[in-house]
């Protein structure tokens, strides 16, 4: 099984080579049918065992361990370290499956977890949506690659893990119900309105039963050519089976950590690096949501979005609605319905419209907030009435809610 894992050599190693690693690989993998899920698992354990100083993370079922004792004091270091909140919630979620998957059923039960003390975490915050004038200051600063990495996230809605796992044969140029393939475009002019077709299959993204599709505008389809010729002038040769995006260092190719780093770097050069209170105000994913707000204030059925975006209900609903999602004429449909947001998605066009969308989606905010507000003051009232019930350990209170 793990030998179709896309792991790190070095992780995959160390996995085989301990009991305990491999017997919580599997189970997550069995879980999630994730490669991304079985590295983030096992990174935390093996972070866990480094502080715990034995040798293997076996070699800690060896131990007479005080769990409850051991996990807090661990818990306070990383505190000392500044880890996030939240950050530590998920790194003892970890730890706490690999000792549920390792522990024997008495061992395990002895646990009190409720003494186990977690900081609080942060609030969620809220996504900021970025604005299209924001947008064009970063398109301008990019590079080629930069350009190419905007545009596809902006324009498909795809997530950074997604984007930098497509290979070229993943994305067609769709003209007029033609598929063509993107390599076919290096040595000629790209038609005007045509799009690009994307397909995610299962192995790309969260190894899913179903492949999903998505498209891309005109601007990302002449942005990725222009990066892709800069590559074929470098000397390197293309093949459908090329990753679209490569590092520059020629062996490796873009991961997350590299993808997000040039979204950093320009945010410094254009001055748009701010924070919002614990994160930036506009993170590579805040693009994604981006796609998901004007798709649907353009008019396309949510449901449809909800395909384009990967969400696993959107994709069975697609599916139960149309069937063969590659069938030519769902392709078509599908089609239609993108070109209702193309404007919103086209980060150099579109000006009067932007503004017209940006004028409803900031009415929806503040009726959203108005809404968050009555909820808020239902909820001060409810807990203040559950506060006196305390008190007065009164049985006959009549309640508001």
């Amino acid at each position: 099984m793990f030998e179709d894992l896309n792991l790190y050599p070095k992780l995959k190693e160390k996995i085989l080579s301990d009991e305990s690693l491999l017997r919580l690989a599997k189970r997550i993998y069995r879980k999630t049918r994730s490669s991304k899920s079985v590295e983030t698992y096992v990174k935390v354990i093996l972070r866990f065992i480094d502080f715990l100083k034995v040798e293997k993370p076996a070699d800690a079922f060896k131990q007479n361990y005080d769990w409850e004792s051991v996990l807090n004091d661990w818990i306070d270091e990383l505190v000392a370290y500044g880890v996030a909140s939240s950050s530590i919630n998920t790194y003892l979620r970890c730890v706490k499956k690999w000792l549920e998957v390792n522990l024997s059923k008495e061992e395990w039960q002895s646990i009190d977890w409720r003494r186990v003390e977690l900081p609080s975490s942060w609030k969620v915050e809220q996504d900021k949506i970025p604005l299209k004038e924001h947008l064009r200051q970063l398109f301008d600063s990019a590079s080629e690659k930069g350009k190419a990495l905007i545009t596809i996230a902006v324009s498909s809605g795809l997530r950074i893990g997604t984007i930098i796992k497509l290979k070229l044969k993943n994305v067609k140029v769709y003209d007029n119900g033609n598929l063509k393939s993107l390599i076919s475009y290096l040595n000629q002019p790209l038609p005007e309105n045509v799009l690009g077709l994307i397909t995610v299959t299962p192995e790309i993204t969260k190894e899913r039963v179903r492949k999903y599709l998505t498209f891309c505008t005109h601007e990302c389809l002449t942005c990725l050519l222009n990066y892709l010729r800069k590559r074929v002038l470098s000397g390197e040769n293309l093949t459908p089976d090329s990753s679209l995006f490569k590092s520059s260092r020629s062996i490796f190719y873009v991961d997350s950590l590299s993808a997000t780093k040039i979204w950093r770097n320009l945010l410094k050069t254009t001055g748009l690096e701010r924070k919002a209170r614990k994160w930036n105000l506009y993170r590579f994913h805040t693009l994604r949501k981006y796609f998901n707000t004007w798709c649907k204030l353009s008019g396309v059925q949510s449901d449809i979005v909800e395909f384009w975006l990967g969400h696993t209900q959107g994709v069975k609903n697609v599916y139960n609605m149309f069937g063969d999602v590659e069938n030519p004429a769902v392709i078509k449909k599908l089609a239609e319905e993108y070109s209702k947001c193309i404007d919103a998605l086209t980060i150099r066009i579109g000006e009067e419209k932007i503004k017209e969308l940006e004028k409803k989606l900031e009415e929806e905010i503040k009726l959203r907030d108005e809404k968050i507000k009555i909820l808020e003051e239902k909820l001060e009232k409810l807990i203040k009435e559950i506060q006196e019930i305390k008190r007065s350990n009164r049985t006959n209170t009549t309640y508001s809610w």
